[in-house]
């Protein structure tokens, strides 16, 4: 069903007789996306299952820098640091210490978060990308492997990591990896233009550079309208997952991140990688009444409903809501039956035997 079919299921179930009233029709999509983006996290349905690629990225260690003991300022030789950066950590080969970036100023000149405590110094650096963030449509990683060696990768806590790596900073090819929060550093992107066209998920940029700057899941806001991104196509093209409810002529936008999930390698990578992972998908509001409609098969439609009434008769103090959400657990547990869903490889926990060496 489309979004507009969902509407009117409800309105029927509910005796809704206006739903021609806009804040009417949008209390019943709000219902509708709620109830859909909960199935969609309750398990791992295999339909919700993707792949993609992370690109590794070895310590940046071209040109010479100068430092100051106490000053927060980095100057570079011979150096070309980009905004990219900010986030990342610092080292200068005198010392141990790390310290994280920032602000990138220009190509020579960057800040960091806390001053230098060593002595001042000029010669080599280190900066080291310790924090990798997948794309905003990530809700869940699967696997996360090597194309070099077809191995997956370990995940681990970062308490396991801290407790058994004697140097969290140390390169080589990477075994491990540990889940760490979100991106502080996260900016958004609008340069150039945008053009949509009614009833199409086609955004056509000018002036832009969207491969670098967008992924799947973030937030394309453009004359206050919410959308999501599906792909990136190229510089100037990128698919929508919602189609467009207005047409747009080369009007100003915002790409933004989504609370995405940030981990750690461990050993940071020594060389550039491209290390393929499996993912779950995030699923997103519905917006195009007429257009939009869930990654879902078609069979999971009435449970959507079905749990979009529950809130409702729920937040009326219907009696009945109770039964209601017990049929709709019911349903998505029959779903769970029917549809693959996602099992461990191993049915007990692997324990740990720390060497005695």
């Amino acid at each position: 069903m489309f979004l507009l079919d969902f509407v009117i299921e409800l309105a029927d179930r509910l005796g809704v007789q206006d739903i021609g009233t806009q804040s009417v029709r949008n209390l019943l999509k709000r219902k509708i996306n709620e109830s859909y983006k909960e199935i969609a996290r309750v398990f791992d349905w295999e339909h919700l299952r993707n792949t993609g690629e992370i690109l590794s990225v070895p310590n940046y260690t071209n040109g010479t820098i100068s430092v100051t003991s106490g000053s927060r300022a980095v100057i570079g030789s011979g150096t070309i640091w980009t905004a990219a950066m900010v986030g990342r950590y610092f080292q200068p080969s005198s010392e141990g210490n790390w310290y994280r970036i920032i602000a990138v100023t220009s190509t020579t000149t960057l800040t960091l978060q806390t001053p230098i405590v060593g002595s001042s110094y000029s010669g080599t650096y280190k900066i080291w990308k310790r924090f990798y963030y997948l794309p905003s449509r990530v809700r869940k990683i699967h696997l996360l492997n090597k194309w070099t060696s077809d191995q997956e990768l370990e995940g681990r806590s970062q308490e396991f990591m801290q407790d058994f790596t004697s140097d969290i900073a140390n390169t080589g090819e990477p075994t491990d990896y540990a889940p760490y929060g979100s991106d502080d550093f996260e900016s958004s992107y609008a340069s150039g233009s945008v053009t949509l066209t009614k009833d199409s998920n086609i955004a056509q940029g000018s002036n832009t550079l969207w491969l670098d700057n967008a992924e799947e899941g973030d937030r394309f806001v453009v004359l206050g309208n919410n959308y999501r991104v599906k792909r990136v196509e190229s510089d100037t093209r990128i698919i929508l997952l919602n189609y467009s409810t207005v047409d747009v002529a080369n009007q100003s936008y915002t790409i933004s991140k989504d609370n995405r999930i940030g981990f750690q390698f461990y050993p940071s990578p020594a060389t550039a990688m491209v290390l393929p992972y499996d993912y779950y998908k995030r699923v997103f509001d519905l917006i195009h009444e007429t257009k939009d409609r869930p990654e879902l098969p078609e069979d999971f439609d009435i449970a959507i409903v079905d749990g979009a009434e529950a809130s409702r008769m729920r937040d009326l103090d219907d009696p009945k809501w109770l039964q209601k959400q017990l049929e709709f657990t019911a349903r998505i547990k029959d779903l769970r039956a029917k549809y693959m869903v996602h099992s461990p490889k191993l049915q007990q926990a692997r324990p740990f035997i720390r060497s005695r060496r």
